[in-house]
């Protein structure tokens, strides 16, 4: 392989990124030279991106697609990705929640009681973070207004 860095590899045509959590935090950190979103991919996420072309092209597209599952990472290693490491979209949520690094959080999704318990255990470990949530209406599909809704709440939110 020489001396040539590996920047991500593809399994079954899933992109994988061949970074470990001080890459990721790095990467996050310089948002402001590259604006993206990041995938948290596990092998299960794989199988559905194979039959499923938004998500796959939603996983491909991203700033960082992370191994999320010890699997990925493996295969990446043995394919020379010497800084792959397996990342949980939780551990790097609490990893990031807890450092003080200026990074603004807004967590969308799940239970409103849910995200204020992660609020209130993130301001407790750190005083720092800046963090906010939203909870939008459990359902199949979301409509236009629906998103508008999300979005104004996102804004509105500028921590």
């Amino acid at each position: 392989m020489g001396s040539r860095k590996i920047s991500h590899v593809k399994y079954m045509g899933v992109k994988i990124d061949n970074i470990g959590y001080e890459g990721i935090i790095q990467t996050i950190q310089n948002g402001s030279k590259s604006k993206g979103y990041i995938s948290v991919t596990c092998v299960e996420s794989v199988i559905h991106a194979t039959r499923d072309k938004e998500l796959l092209i939603a996983i491909n597209n991203s700033l960082l697609s992370i191994a999320d599952g010890m699997p990925l990472a493996w295969y990446g290693k043995l394919l020379g990705c010497g800084s792959m490491q397996r990342v949980s979209g939780f551990s790097l949520l609490q990893k990031l929640l807890d450092e003080k690094n200026g990074i603004k959080h807004f967590l969308l999704g799940d239970t409103e009681q849910t995200i204020n318990k992660v609020i209130e255990r993130a301001r407790k470990n750190n005083k720092s973070v800046k963090i906010n949530g939203y909870s939008p209406p459990f359902k199949d599909e979301f409509t236009e207004d629906d998103n508008r809704l999300i979005f104004e709440n996102i804004h509105k939110s500028a921590i």
